[in-house]
């Protein structure tokens, strides 16, 4: 499930037949068990080691990585993988209020779509909701693209 919602609350109101149906379908997802997030925070560890072990891969081969879309999401994950300038060169945005810029906490350089170098070999996707509208955009440059993925079939010892 995923998508927005929007709410509309007055005093006094009942409750939408919708708004049942979105519960019933949470507690059929689990998000009410205390154990469905000690797996996602499982699935989470397991997906930062595997691109931090897969991007340091990629660097002892020589490669450069660069990151594709400065969105907030993608920084949250920059930071929660302590990802910064050693390991990324910089991140590529269409967004002009961005570019020249530096992502908060990581302080990796933001430069625009064109500024993209022929150096640059893989891309890591940091807004991966619209991963393949980007590397269509980016497909003529060569890149190799890296989007993140929890993989829930992993395990990792609690």
């Amino acid at each position: 499930m995923c998508g927005s919602i929007r709410v509309y609350a007055a005093q006094g109101g009942g409750m939408a037949p919708e708004v049942a149906q979105l519960i019933a379908a949470e507690v059929q997802a689990g998000l009410y068990q205390l154990d469905t997030y000690r797996k996602f925070m499982r699935d989470i560890a397991v997906m930062k080691f595997d691109v931090l072990r897969h991007l340091a891969e990629i660097r002892a081969k020589g490669g450069k990585i660069i990151g594709i879309g400065a969105a907030t999401k993608g920084n949250t994950f920059l930071n929660y993988c302590r990802l910064d300038a050693d390991l990324i060169a910089y991140i590529a945005d269409a967004s002009t209020l961005k570019i020249g810029k530096l992502t908060p906490g990581s302080h990796i350089p933001i430069v625009a779509d064109e500024d993209i170098d022929a150096a640059a070999t893989h891309a890591l996707i940091l807004p991966w909701n619209i991963a393949p509208f980007l590397k269509n955009k980016l497909a003529h440059l060569g890149l190799e693209f890296y989007v993140p993925q929890i993989n829930p079939s992993h395990t990792v010892a609690d």
